[in-house]
């Protein structure tokens, strides 16, 4: 069953040179699908060393920790910009990690709505190393993230920060599909655009 959503709206844009879907969601209560309208602790996850995490909020282990300076775990902390109805925002997280793709690219369109629980200094230390360790995915993934990146700049700390979200976008310039090569440009002009004069 799903929970009750209200105003949900998913429209699907295919592009008509490439055929891949992109996907503009809007809600007013910002609500997705969820499996079970029950409220219950989400699973642990288990990284390739053994370690496992869990908690009465979600968390989701890096697939590459070795890049994450400060913490391996994306997770909901007592003190996070955690709202009422916010449940559907550690789901999406929870989807960054999904092995099926229709739920990675739902992930990558709420990104802004992830930013804004994790905050600007989690954001830049774990969501956006994060992203940059993610680029090795399905085109239509990318494509969304490459859209996503250049909407982030208030959600890292603003011009001062936005130099953060360069490496994701550099690496998206090197894929091989040339869509998503170009929504990367596009969303770096966007940065680029903000950042402070050196």
């Amino acid at each position: 069953s799903t929970t009750p959503v209200t105003n949900i709206q998913q429209k699907e844009n295919t592009d008509s040179n490439t055929g891949f879907v992109t996907q503009d969601i809007a809600s007013d209560s910002g609500a997705i699908p969820n499996e079970s309208s029950n409220t219950s602790p989400l699973p642990s996850f288990e990284s390739e060393d053994g370690n496992t995490a869990s908690n009465d909020n979600l968390q989701i282990m890096f697939s590459s920790p070795q890049t994450i300076s400060a913490t391996e775990i994306i997770s909901t902390r007592p003190g996070d910009n955690v709202g009422e109805g916010d449940a559907d925002v550690q789901r999406s997280i929870e989807m960054l990690r999904s092995e099926e793709i229709s739920e990675r690219i739902y992930a990558m369109t709420s990104l802004e709505s992830i930013a804004r629980v994790l905050g600007e200094d989690r954001c830049r230390e774990e969501l956006i190393p994060f992203l940059t360790e993610s680029v090795d995915d399905e085109d239509e993934v990318l494509l969304n993230l490459s859209i996503m990146l250049g909407k982030l700049t208030p959600f890292v700390g603003g011009s001062a920060h936005g130099h953060v979200l360069l490496p994701p976008l550099e690496q998206l310039l090197m894929v091989e599909e040339a869509t998503v090569r170009e929504k990367a440009a596009a969303s770096a002009r966007m940065v680029a655009s903000i950042l402070p004069d050196s």
